[in-house]
């Protein structure tokens, strides 16, 4: 009888537990629209796959207006710790990731949501994730509604490198609005004599 309370409660807690979803890290909730900038310094950069969850084929590109797109991994046969050394970046110069994937031909992008074709955000980047290293996520389903974008198709590090967040033309919308209000209300406000 102690048995089967002693299996049925095992088994009640492994049903219940919560468990991770994922083996690999993501980029926290909110860092979308990041930008990646190199820091120079003699410092070189330094990629590291970390993961994907994704069943269709995605490969992972550096865009650079001298070189082009440069191959830095495909899900299909990077293993979780390879890295890539893309030399010194510097000082001020972005970081532009590409996600191709090669079952649908869509493309998306790092940084502002312009970027892709659905108007969405496909990459998340968080600062510090690690000393002196970003950790960048990527959604990889076209979705013009953003109700699929957990960010888990794709998980990259990037070591010494500067992340700075975007804001949205919102956030510009607003300081603009309170700049107005504040010139109005200061051109209407009346000196005491």
């Amino acid at each position: 009888m102690k048995k089967e309370i002693k299996t049925l409660i095992i088994t009640a807690l492994l049903y219940f537990a919560p468990f991770p979803a994922y083996a690999f890290p993501i980029a926290a909730p909110g860092t979308e629209g990041s930008r990646i900038f190199g820091i120079g310094a003699g410092v070189p950069v330094t990629i590291t796959y970390l993961g994907s969850s994704a069943a269709h084929s995605i490969d992972l590109y550096l865009m650079s207006p001298s070189t082009g797109a440069l191959l830095i991994f495909s899900n299909d046969s990077a293993s979780v710790g390879d890295t890539k050394n893309i030399g010194e970046v510097h000082s001020g110069s972005e970081l532009w990731f590409r996600v191709h994937v090669n079952d649908t031909g869509y493309d998306f992008f790092n940084g502002s949501r312009e970027h892709n074709a659905d108007g969405e955000f496909h990459a998340r980047v968080q600062r510090n994730w690690l000393p002196n290293t970003a950790l960048a996520s990527f959604e990889a389903i076209y979705d013009p509604s953003g109700n699929s974008s957990v960010f888990d198709d794709l998980s990259f590090s990037v070591s010494n490198v500067n992340v700075i967040p975007i804001p949205e033309p919102e956030t510009y919308a607003m300081f603009l609005a309170g700049l107005g209000l504040l010139g109005w209300r200061l051109r209407n406000a009346r000196s005491p004599l």
